[in-house]
């Protein structure tokens, strides 16, 4: 959630801002979910879903570069499973169409949390896996990497100055003190 406009505190928010952004951004598209690994008895999650389908994994976590300002940071793998059913006319070239929309969405994207989400890198895609048969589907997966920080910025009170001085150049440095004004 965020509990701030821009912030993230964990991955919720985020997930649902990217399922709003792939809805809005490809109109076609009639699933957007979080990928779900396990089956039950009538099947994995791609011969539940209906198509075109898009799922979000988020495959892994690595630590991020630090910002410094107390946040935790994440450099996050991102993996979106682009789905159509084989009854898609021309379905081998449309589920590369399909990705190559998906990557472009992706591209630049930030879901709305500029100061907590950096742009994404290493946008790829390739096959991914297939099911013959009458709930047949052909996949097609797009990753990325995006560093993602976790909390609110922590500001240290005592290191804010009470007094600025400044003072225009070339009348800087210590022996220009006389220069300075308090501002």
């Amino acid at each position: 959630m965020n509990n701030e406009i821009g912030y993230l505190t964990d991955f919720t928010a985020l997930h649902e801002s990217m399922v709003l952004d792939l809805k809005s951004k490809i109109k076609f598209i009639k699933t957007v979910e979080a990928y779900d690994p396990t089956s039950d008895e009538t099947g994995p999650q791609h011969s539940l879903v209906k198509t075109p389908a898009a799922l979000i994994e988020l495959t892994e976590l690595r630590p991020g570069k630090s910002l410094g300002d107390g946040r935790q940071s994440f450099r996050c793998e991102f993996i979106f499973h682009c789905i159509l059913s084989t009854t898609t006319k021309n379905v081998e070239l449309e589920i590369r169409n399909y990705a190559a929309a998906v990557a472009k969405a992706i591209h630049k994207n930030r879901w709305g949390f500029e100061s907590a989400v950096e742009q994404p890198s290493d946008i790829g895609a390739y096959p991914g896996v297939f099911k013959s048969g009458d709930k047949g589907f052909e996949s097609w997966v797009v990753s990325f990497s995006q560093n993602i920080y976790l909390g609110n910025i922590g500001i240290n009170e005592e290191s804010i100055p009470e007094d600025v001085f400044y003072s225009m150049a070339p009348l800087v440095g210590e022996d220009n003190k006389q220069a300075y004004q308090k501002g």
